[in-house]
């Protein structure tokens, strides 16, 4: 009977603990951080390497786009549990990725696109399958800046394949058209660009104008 009781007991409480967790996991992705958090934590007072309270940890830092953290927790709640470490694989994953990108970021408003550049290749290198276009623009920005058009012009064709209206993307595209002599695509590219791509537009056709003007001369 007494073994039939602790039987019950412990069914009793990893019910009671299993239902705990998933409701903080629940609380994390409604947006209240804060809440679980404080659960994960609480959990940790009394078993500082439980896998799920370090992965939930992780969760909550993804969302807080704190990325660095969030790779520490998830990394710790791997190794906690080796059985069920593929439960933070997509976690781990972004968080890697963001952080990265937070890198290559900060090296791209610096000016230091050398840096940005080798940033930016380490994080698509895996990157998820969900990444906005504005990242994918801010590593062409980069590329341009680095004479690399080939590949900033790709990036931006891909955008504009999946809005055509895009403009930072149309950006992109008139400065490596502009830049390879591609002016009747350039100009038929400029119809559709947005008034605050205008002095660009502007300029665009100034250094098509010179040009003709330079081949005529010659």
């Amino acid at each position: 009977k007494l073994a039939s009781l602790a039987n019950a007991q412990r069914a009793e409480a990893s019910a009671a603990y299993g239902a705990k967790v998933k409701q903080l996991f629940t609380t994390a992705e409604g947006g209240d951080l804060a809440s679980a958090e404080a659960g994960f934590n609480d959990i940790l007072k009394s078993n500082p390497n439980n896998a799920d309270a370090l992965g939930g940890l992780g969760i909550v830092r993804l969302r807080q786009q704190r990325y660095d953290d969030a790779k520490g927790y998830l990394d710790r709640a791997r190794a906690a549990s080796p059985s069920t470490a593929g439960r933070w694989r997509e976690a781990l994953l972004a968080a890697t990725f963001w952080s990265r990108i937070q890198s290559a970021e900060k090296s791209r408003l610096a000016g230091d696109y050398a840096t940005a550049d080798s940033g930016y290749r380490t994080a698509f290198a895996a990157a998820p399958a969900d990444v906005p276009d504005s990242i994918r623009l801010a590593r062409a920005d980069v590329l341009l800046n680095r004479n690399n058009d080939k590949e900033a012009e790709a990036i931006a064709r891909d955008v504009l394949r999946r809005n055509e209206n895009n403009p930072d993307a149309i950006a992109v595209l008139l400065t490596v058209l502009s830049r390879s002599g591609r002016d009747a695509e350039a100009l038929a590219l400029s119809r559709k660009a947005p008034a605050s791509l205008r002095p660009q537009v502007e300029a665009l056709r100034g250094e098509q104008l010179r040009r003709r003007a330079k081949q005529a001369r010659e």
